[in-house]
Parts: C-alpha cells; sequence; structure tokens
C-alpha cells in the first residue's frame, strides 16, 4: 500500500487534470508502482509501466515490465494488472511510467525519455521518471505534455545541459526552457 504526499507548485497544479490525481489513488495505479519499487530495488533494473484509457476504462495497465540497467528495450513482463486491452477498441496513452535505478537522489528524465514528445500522431498526456530511496520513499519526476511536439533542438539543448542540473527547481526552469511542465510527487510507502 502506497500513501501519496504531493510536492507540487501552484501554478502546476493549477494546470492539472483531476483525471491524474484520480489515477493516483487507484488501487491498481498502487500495485503497479509498488511491485516496481520493490522490483528496481531487488534488481538494479529499471522497470515500468503505461497507463493507457479505453472509452470505457479510463486507466487501464496491462502489464509491469523490468528493463535492464540502461533502459526497458528488451523488457520483459513480471507482473500483470489488467491484462491485454480489448482489441477492436481505440486507446489512447495516457501516462508512461519507469523507475531509474541508482538514482536515490534526483528522478532527473534521459534525453531518451523526453522522446516521447517528439511524435507528431501519438503522445502520452504525462509521463513520470521514478526513484526509490531505502526507505521506499518513492520519488516521480512528472512532465506534461507540451502544447507543441519537441523538435530536435530541444533534445540537443536538454542533452547539453542536464548534466548541470542539480535540483528540481533546477530542473523545472531547464524543461521550461524546452517548452515543458515538470512537478514532483512523493509516495511513501506504508504497511
Amino acid at each position: 500500500m502506497v500513501e501519496a504526499k504531493f510536492r507540487i507548485s501552484p501554478p502546476e497544479r493549477k494546470n492539472l487534470e483531476d483525471k491524474f490525481f484520480a489515477m493516483l489513488f487507484l488501487p491498481k495505479f498502487q500495485e503497479a508502482l509498488t511491485a516496481c519499487a520493490e522490483k528496481t530495488q531487488e534488481t538494479g533494473l529499471e522497470t515500468g509501466f503505461e497507463v493507457v484509457s479505453y472509452p470505457q476504462e479510463p486507466f487501464w495497465i496491462e502489464d509491469v515490465k523490468v528493463g535492464g540497467v540502461d533502459g526497458m528495450g528488451m523488457s520483459k513482463v513480471f507482473k500483470e494488472i489488467d491484462g491485454e486491452g480489448e482489441e477492436g477498441y481505440e486507446f489512447r496513452e495516457y501516462f508512461h511510467f519507469h523507475f531509474h535505478p541508482g538514482s536515490k537522489d534526483l528522478a532527473i528524465p534521459s534525453p531518451d525519455d523526453l522522446k516521447a514528445f517528439r511524435d507528431k500522431e501519438v503522445q502520452p498526456q504525462y509521463i513520470g521518471i521514478g526513484s526509490v530511496d531505502d526507505g521506499g520513499k518513492i520519488t516521480i519526476f512528472v512532465i506534461k505534455k507540451p502544447q507543441y511536439r519537441l523538435i530536435g533542438y530541444d533534445l540537443q539543448y536538454y542533452e547539453e545541459q542536464v548534466d548541470g542540473v542539480s535540483s528540481y527547481g533546477a530542473l523545472q526552469e531547464l524543461l521550461r526552457t524546452i517548452s515543458l511542465t515538470g512537478f514532483v510527487v512523493e509516495i511513501k510507502t506504508t504497511s
């Protein structure tokens, strides 16, 4: 079981949908998040899941997956939440999430993580990059879909600047320069 505690600055919170907050408190979302946190702590590998929306089901989590030390490529399912989605129904990508192993201080998106906002047709509403400390505290840095898709220059600039980021405030400032809004969600694991 997890208990969500938010650390969101007022301008970002004002622009969030109620749907996002509803997702955070769903038992199946918390189950997927907890499974990922435990697997990342146990293995040192990236773990993650995607939340999609179907017409009749606003939050569908197909599988929870484990990847490698440096990405989710060639990932494998280790826990099923809702199972496969129904064929024939159009779905929308809502929230892409994964943990970065070994990032106990800051959950900083890699330049590859931001490529989710480069596609012209399909972009998730939010992406989240998480870290989990030894005490089980989960920190997620969430980035909201931009009004306009990112271009190569945006990603190159981010890649050149991100190594100098030492706080979430500095990360938010860097993201603003490429038209992205980010905020922190802190989650404490409870028994």
